[in-house]
């Protein structure tokens, strides 16, 4: 069956001023946007009452600009050095700001790209909002409380307590996970002055603006075969106190910037404080097809709102036209063609800096993706930032989008607090509009592991993951019926090894909550018998597929981890560890040497992602050469070190012509003899000495 493609465009203001606050450059009389990304003080720990009011005194705190965090999780080392800062609880961030005058009729948003984790902002000493999720963008209408011409005062809490039972952020999702939330304004603020009447700001922090690109119209009576349907659906909001009556106009272009369609409405009434939606139609013929790596063609989208003629808002943004389906026995195909998911699962963390990426970090990963030969990424496991899901459009990446449902859904056993389900579905409502808009994003996952507290006995009392993960998969087909759910396991079939519970294993059935499913399976590493991980992958999945014969199957983590200061000469008789020390580079190799045959040759398998892409920073690892961080990476946390297991992904899967010579880094080596070993994908290598 063919599934509608369907676009969510994420508002972009036809002016951006990238200078501090300070200073602003001329702009047009819909949107004025402004970055607040100097001039911060910040201080971790309590303050008094009074640090929300301007006669408090903040000069002795730390000026930082944002994006930033408090946090640097994870060394290469054996032990923690004084660098590291782990410490979760409350950061305060102040900021003045010298506000120019605003006219009748404007009003002032704030708007916050991402927090860790929950997020109160006052505004000259009033409380204007909270916010709960780590991961999401959000705005609140500050107008009330703004002094145009004058001195504000922005005030931030930031808090990343630790969930557990009692805790501030015992209902909110993720609960737990193999992965450190770091705290902080750890990506970008802005001002956004806008008229009283235009695109919807407050819409779950996403655009306002959604278009819903339909089956080719032929199906729907059209003569051009080749040509598709918009469906445009903008939200309004009238935020005066009197009846407000638009005009609309749409215009689509093409790759080129020719204009391709136009679309009208006259005379749209909003009454006051209220929210409404215009919809609309369009086609485009011929369209230019964006078709993952082979092609990147995007079109642009301009909506303008006019009152007696006048524009008064406007949003730009780009999207993609595709099509897609998954089928169980025949896997993924794209725009009609058969493409095997070869992904990789990526953090959005880096050695040093944390979660404060810049612009510059994201463009980094996606090139060592894409030298790879990847041509899938899973984004574990929330939702990540817009300059990387542009990047991953850029790149032609299929995209696995993600919620941050992780391992379980309660401390206490049973279902779930109805505080976390109502985070859950905020949460997932804000992923889907705020990133609707990218051609990349092909499925919704509204869960990680779920069922894992059952096999590490997380909560004493028995824990029911299975309506907290339907709920979520409702709430993501009501907001996007065009693409699929889907869902990581980890436990289906896989008997626990914590004393006291062996031989447990999930209690729920979870196979088929959602379209798809990925399954988390780590043959080699953390199960009996690690020297037959190819026979039980390929016996495991085998199983999966004729127990589940409807239902598309992907593996959705598989890895080992990876020393780099770690090596043996045989890792078929060397000491192992999976969960300390040692982890030797070459059983990393090893392990997905013998996985990856297994997933290419089966066809039902629509894809597979490797863990992980990079290192990353987990506060519950102490293992191979580092400390606070998880191994299993194809590069290091830095990015500076390709491990020879992302040179065997090379080989397999980028055909530019390479060799890679492995084992450079076992230097002091215990033998006078060695063997040589290469990753190449020529049809002839020679060696010479």
């Amino acid at each position: 069956m063919r599934l509608p493609l369907l676009l969510l465009l994420t508002v972009l203001s036809l002016f951006s001023a990238t200078a501090s606050h300070a200073a602003k450059k001329p702009a047009p009389p819909t949107r004025v946007v402004t970055e607040l990304s100097d001039g911060w003080r910040f201080q971790f720990g309590d303050a008094p009452e009074a640090v929300k009011t301007a006669a408090f005194n903040d000069s002795t705190w730390e000026r930082v600009s944002v994006p930033h965090t408090w946090n640097r999780v994870g060394e290469y080392a054996l032990t923690r050095s004084p660098a590291t800062n782990n410490k979760q609880g409350i950061g305060w961030y102040r900021l003045s700001y010298d506000a120019k005058p605003m006219a009748k009729g404007r009003r002032m948003y704030i708007d916050f790209a991402a927090v860790g984790n929950i997020t109160d902002v006052w505004i000259n000493g009033a409380h204007v909002g909270q916010h709960k999720g780590a991961f999401t963008r959000f705005r609140f209408d500050v107008t009330p409380h703004w002094k145009p011409g004058a001195q504000n005062l922005i005030v931030v809490r930031a808090d990343n307590s630790k969930p557990a039972i009692g805790s501030s952020t015992e209902h909110v999702i993720p609960l737990a996970g193999d992965f450190f939330i770091h705290g902080g304004i750890y990506r970008g603020v802005q001002l956004i002055e806008a008229n009283d009447v235009g695109i919807d700001l407050l819409d779950f922090g996403g655009p306002g603006v959604y278009v819903e690109l339909g089956e080719f119209a032929m199906v729907v009576g059209h003569n051009d075969p080749g040509g598709f349907l918009i469906y445009n659906k903008t939200r309004l909001r009238n935020l005066s106190s009197k009846p407000r009556t638009i005009d609309y106009l749409s215009i689509v272009r093409d790759p080129q910037g020719q204009i391709v369609a136009k679309g009208e409405r006259e005379k749209f009434l909003l009454k006051p404080g209220s929210t409404d939606a215009l919809l609309g139609e369009q086609k485009i013929s011929s369209p230019a097809i964006w078709d993952g790596l082979s092609s990147q063609k995007m079109y642009s989208i301009t909506v303008e709102i006019r009152e007696h003629g006048k524009l008064i808002d406007s949003t730009t943004q780009s999207f993609g036209i595709r099509d897609f389906k998954f089928d169980p026995n025949t896997g993924f195909t794209l725009n009609g063609k058969p493409l095997k998911l070869k992904g990789v699962s990526r953090h959005q963390d880096k050695l040093g800096k944390g979660y404060a990426l810049s612009r510059e970090d994201h463009a980094e990963d996606m090139a060592i993706i894409k030298e790879m030969g990847a041509n899938s990424v899973r984004h574990a496991h929330y939702q990540h930032a817009d300059e990387w899901s542009d990047e991953a459009d850029k790149a032609g990446m299929i995209v696995w989008a993600e919620v941050p449902y992780v391992t379980t859904p309660s401390f206490r056993g049973g279902e779930g607090s109805p505080e976390l389900f109502a985070n859950a579905e905020q949460q997932t409502r804000e992923l889907i509009r705020q990133n609707y808009n990218h051609p990349s994003i092909v499925m919704w996952s509204v869960g990680n592991e779920v069922d894992a507290s059952a096999l590490f006995g997380i909560s004493k009392e028995p824990v029911q993951p299975r309506k907290l993960l339907d709920h979520m998969a409702k709430i993501a087909r009501e907001e996007d019926p065009s693409r699929p759910t889907v869902f990581a396991d980890c436990c289906e079939d896989v008997r626990s090894p914590v004393a006291g519970l062996e031989g447990q294993v999930q209690g729920e059935k979870l196979a088929g909550a959602t379209d798809l499913i990925g399954y988390n399976r780590y043959y080699g590493w953390y199960y009996p018998q690690p020297l037959k991980a190819a026979e039980q992958l390929a016996a495991q999945m085998d199983k999966f597929h004729i127990k589940h014969p409807t239902l598309p199957i992907s593996i959705s983590e598989y890895g080992a981890g990876g020393a780099t200061t770690q090596h043996s000469d045989n890792v078929l008789t060397g000491y192992v560890n999976a969960t300390g020390r040692p982890q030797p580079e070459e059983y990393e190799s090893w392990v997905h040497e013998q996985s990856w045959p297994v997933i290419a040759k089966r066809d039902y398998i629509w894809g597979s992602y490797v863990w992980n892409m990079f290192d990353f920073a987990s506060d519950l690892r102490n293992e191979g050469d580092a400390v606070d961080i998880n191994t299993k990476g194809l590069v290091s946390f830095d990015r500076k070190v390709k491990k020879d297991a992302f040179y065997y992904y090379k080989a397999q899967w980028n055909p530019e012509p390479m060799i890679h010579i492995t084992g450079k880094r076992y230097a002091n080596r215990a033998y006078s003899v060695m063997d040589v070993k290469a990753y190449a994908n020529t049809e002839r290598a020679s060696l010479s000495i």
